[in-house]
């Protein structure tokens, strides 16, 4: 799995509000945002240094210190991803979420991946395209007709590093398939 559809660089908020940006591009794609969960648990690199202690170690007392570090963690959820090389563009997302696809067959696991990577390559492209001077309509009809036909789970996950350009054919392609036309 390529690497460039994950962010490298995440600012977290620690559990002693500061924000840090971390470099975690020597962290595989996939596990990065659970570092980034993970580093959020915990002081920033300046607080660590100076001694700053978890609740728990504060107060002494085991289950008054558990229920206070359970809030600060409850409270710290900000984690800003700034995007990496093969990440759409900010607003493609959201833009692309109004489109309200038809869904995936597959297996769970198979479906949950595909439709991650399904808006990822469509809102990516949209971004792509329409700074090449492609209208909304020309999107929808030569790209996103045929995304609504391609309803394999699995076509999505294997074609998941096709280029923008290369997608409206590919789709075009695979919907035949799928129709049994070809």
């Amino acid at each position: 799995m390529s690497n460039a559809r994950y962010p490298t660089k995440y600012k977290v908020r620690h559990s002693c509000s500061h924000v840090q940006e971390h470099d975690l591009r020597e962290i595989d794609g996939p596990k990065r945002q659970r570092r980034a969960d993970w580093y959020k648990k915990g002081p920033c690199d300046d607080c660590y240094r100076a001694g700053e202690r978890r609740p728990s170690d504060v107060t002494g007392d085991t289950a008054t210190g558990a229920e206070a570090t359970r809030d600060a963690r409850s409270k710290v959820v900000e984690i800003v991803a700034t995007p990496g090389p093969g990440t759409p563009a900010p607003g493609a997302d959201e833009w692309f979420q109004r489109r309200s696809l038809p869904p995936l067959k597959g297996t769970p696991r198979q479906v949950e991946s595909a439709v991650r990577i399904r808006t990822q390559l469509l809102a990516g492209a949209w971004a792509i395209l329409s700074a090449a001077g492609w209208e909304e309509n020309e999107f929808l009809i030569g790209v996103e007709t045929y995304a609504r036909q391609v309803l394999t789970a699995k076509w999505w996950i294997e074609h998941s590093s096709i280029a923008a350009h290369d997608l409206s054919d590919a789709l075009q392609r695979a919907a035949l398939v799928e129709k049994g036309e070809a």
